[in-house]
């Protein structure tokens, strides 16, 4: 058995969660529970790998491909936030095709480091489920002026205020195709990928959803 298939083997364990429990790990690993954090890794490992297929070329290694992956499973799950009702994998699929793309672009990626050899308790697997936060090295941390800070989140509560009023499917699109609450700007059809719709679909719930926000 070659490294790729003890890893997909290593990794068949894992299983999907439900939202309640994505919802309940996501809490935890904010307030700094390591092993929840790494649950939520965990369970979208096959995720990474369905998605780097789509990027294997004959001069990149597949294994090269999901540790990009990985990392950017692992920033999705840091900059996750659960408050804001959608599932972990939109913005998976954010940054997990992100992180792989600047792998092939040649960009230097220098915000995560991924030590691929762990312990686990019973075997030694190719991913690390005991990541730990690198914090940053880009030097001190920035202190932004408090009255920007202030008015920023006073914006960001008008914004999810207004998205409350639609139902979830609209306030999604509405996210993902403006970067609203923190959540990436997705093209039409990366969003219909995501929500599982037709390109065209994802205009017409737009569309719908601006409507309801003015008032037509």
């Amino acid at each position: 058995m070659n490294l790729q298939e003890s890893y997909l083997r290593d990794i068949s364990r894992y299983h999907p969660i439900t939202q309640e429990q994505e919802l309940t790990l996501a809490q935890r690993a904010r307030q700094g529970d390591t092993e929840a954090r790494n649950q939520l890794i965990q369970t979208h490992l096959r995720m990474v790998v369905n998605i780097a297929r789509q990027y294997l070329r004959p001069d990149v290694e597949m294994l090269d491909l999901i540790q990009e992956g990985n990392i950017g499973l692992i920033k999705a799950v840091d900059k996750f936030d659960p408050t804001q009702g959608h599932r972990l994998t939109t913005l998976a699929f954010y940054w997990i095709n992100k992180q792989i793309q600047r792998f092939l672009d040649h960009e230097p990626d220098d915000l995560v480091s991924l030590d691929m050899e762990i312990y686990d308790g019973s075997e030694t697997l190719l991913l690390s489920d005991t990541i730990e936060d690198k914090g940053t090295i880009l030097g001190g941390p920035t202190i932004p002026h408090i009255d920007a800070v202030m008015e920023y989140e006073e914006m960001q509560s008008k914004v999810r205020e207004m998205l409350s009023r639609l139902p979830e499917r609209e306030q999604e699109v509405l996210r993902l195709l403006y970067g609203l609450d923190n959540y990436p700007v997705l093209s039409r059809r990366e969003i219909a990928q995501v929500i599982g719709v037709r390109e065209e679909q994802v205009s017409r719930i737009k569309t719908r959803a601006l409507d309801a926000l003015q008032g037509k």
